[in-house]
């Protein structure tokens, strides 16, 4: 089994028109449907247990991108995004841990 590692996803997306907003609150939604989690605005992440389901997010991901929009994808490991230093306001705060996983038996 591969490494853990987090997806981290930042956009620009075009919001002018009336279907501009209509197609960016749709891309958005489609990023927490696949299980991301908003770090900042425009910013999302996502825990993957393994590195191997990658590749197949990616592809959900980009499938959905608005016309105009800018998508930047960054793989990380596990040991990256927990280096990661995090800020709010002048407050050190650790990053966020890996979710609990979910056993079913």
């Amino acid at each position: 089994m591969s490494d853990p590692m987090w997806m981290l996803t930042m956009f620009d997306l075009p919001v002018k028109t009336a279907v501009q907003r209509r197609d960016a609150t749709e891309y958005r939604k489609s990023l927490v449907n696949l299980g991301f989690a908003m770090v900042q605005l425009s910013v999302y992440s996502k825990y993957l247990p393994t590195a191997a389901q990658s590749t197949r997010l990616l592809r959900l991901i980009t499938y959905n991108i608005p016309a105009g929009g800018a998508v930047r994808v960054y793989r990380l490991s596990d040991t990256q995004w927990h280096g990661s230093t995090v800020f709010f306001g002048d407050i050190e705060i650790e990053p966020e841990k890996e979710p609990p996983q979910l056993f079913l038996f």
